[in-house]
């Protein structure tokens, strides 16, 4: 693990100078900065670094107003400024330094993520969004669950406005979402979650459709079927639990997946109608399901470290794999993946994985899974005042930590979500609705027995907010 804190004292610091040379302009500055990023934009596009093209994607600025914009200031004077001159020399001079040209190109563009902040250009403000109904008016006479409780704390006022625009659109089909949100909250966090996901990928959701989850209709034309869970732990979403303190972290990712596996096992058993307690409700057979591709949507929860687990527990689930670390003397850290075909519940119970190695679920088409779906997730999308801590994936660095200040943290709303392919999908979900730089899609090769990733650098491991008391 690699900290990056060189890396971040440069951006910032050229940030500020950037911010300065704009404030120095005797315009309106805040139109300056407009135009300063919309052309940085346009430049960007022209480089062939899809990190780059996804995140400008993610800004969701309109680039139409650049031209209105030119009227509003001196064009001699924003010359002079030269903020582009500058950030040209400071390209260059990273490109050398990190002998990388792509690495510099990245960080010229959290620069300019600065600018883009400090003047508000981003539709971050959630605060402007309709929210469809009210998550936080207490509407429950039984025990709230903790996480809520924890939000009313004044200090979360903005996390509470992103939380609850996006419930803008959303259809409480059987008006119990706010009830059971305040009771059980992190399934429902996750099924929200999920709906902004969606939306923010274009997809039509027919809310007409009673169950499963999502009935989602691609802009591609293509349809198919989600169905949102979590996972618990054995006692119940009590979210805390004491033998977290005791765990190794082999038997934090070994009791991970034996709750991903019940979980999956269990909507697996919805939607095949399998035992009395499904008969009655199975899904395989309603008109909206049938030859549609079924994805199960899983977020773990089932322990307090539930989010540094990253793929390693769904890996072992759905392939069979585990990783093995090593550390040696010079610290570099090295991997060997090790097939597997069960785990252990408990002393006297071993049970199957590997689903996706064979096609005994070959009606699971795919699944999403993230443990990058938290609270802190919304902090990230709002302007709360905290330090944000991420963990992101690099191909030559491994994985990288830094810590900034949330003002000018940036990571879109898909940033850590996963699609895992089931190879073996007797009707197959295309990839191609699931494209997006930030999300990391996985499948399983037979014929080499190893897992395929596509997993971008500077992709979101995992992320804490950090508040002061």
């Amino acid at each position: 693990m690699k900290k990056n804190i060189d890396k971040y004292d440069l951006i910032k610091s050229f940030g500020n100078d950037v911010i300065s040379i704009i404030e120095l302009i005797s315009v309106n500055p805040y139109q300056v900065a407009l135009r300063f990023v919309l052309e940085e934009v346009k430049t960007a596009k022209t480089w062939e670094i899809p990190y780059i093209h996804g995140r400008i994607i993610q800004w969701d600025i309109n680039e139409t107003s650049l031209n209105s914009s030119e009227e509003n200031f001196i064009k001699d004077e924003f010359k002079k400024a030269s903020a582009h001159d500058l950030l040209d020399m400071v390209t260059a001079d990273m490109a050398i330094k990190f002998d990388d040209y792509n690495l510099a190109s990245i960080m010229r563009i959290r620069i300019v993520e600065q600018v883009l902040f400090y003047y508000k250009l981003s539709t971050r403000d959630f605060s402007k969004r309709e929210k469809t109904f009210d998550l936080f008016e207490i509407v429950t006479k039984n025990k709230l669950h903790p996480n809520f409780q924890n939000l009313l704390h004044p200090k979360y006022k903005l996390v509470r406005e992103v939380l609850e625009s996006w419930t803008e659109g959303f259809e409480d089909r059987d008006n119990k979402f706010a009830k059971q949100f305040q009771e059980t909250f992190n399934s429902m966090f996750w099924e929200l979650y999920l709906y902004q996901c969606l939306r923010v990928l274009k997809m039509d959701i027919d809310f007409s459709k009673q169950s499963p989850d999502f009935a989602v209709k691609s802009p591609y034309g293509n349809e198919f079927i989600i169905e949102a869970v979590i996972t618990n732990g054995t006692e119940g979403d009590k979210h805390h639990y004491e033998k977290d303190k005791k765990r190794t972290y082999e038997e934090l990712i070994n009791f991970a997946s034996v709750r991903i596996l019940n979980s999956i096992c269990e909507k697996y058993k919805h939607y095949m109608g399998i035992g009395d307690k499904y008969k009655k409700s199975k899904y395989v057979d309603l008109e909206h399901v049938k030859g549609k591709p079924f994805v199960i949507a899983l977020a773990p929860f089932e322990q307090n470290a539930f989010f540094i687990q990253n793929n390693q527990a769904i890996n072992l689930v759905l392939y069979g794999q585990r990783v093995k670390t090593k550390i040696n003397e010079d610290k570099e850290v090295t991997a060997k993946f090790i097939n597997i075909d069960k785990i252990q519940k408990n002393e006297k119970t071993l049970l199957d994985v590997g689903l996706f190695t064979n096609d005994k679920y070959k009606e699971i088409s795919a699944v999403i899974f993230s443990t990058t779906a938290t609270f802190s997730k919304a902090v990230s999308c709002s302007d709360a005042e905290c330090i944000i801590q991420a963990n992101t994936f690099h191909i030559k660095e491994g994985r990288i930590t830094n810590e900034l200040p949330n003002e000018m943290y940036f990571e879109s709303l898909l940033d850590g979500l996963q699609i895992h392919r089931n190879p073996f999908a007797a009707v197959p979900l295309d990839l191609t609705e699931f494209s997006n730089y930030e999300i990391s899609s996985y499948t399983y090769n037979p014929l080499t027995e190893t897992v395929i990733v596509n997993q971008n650098n500077n992709t979101l491991v995992s992320r804490i907010s950090k508040w002061s008391l």
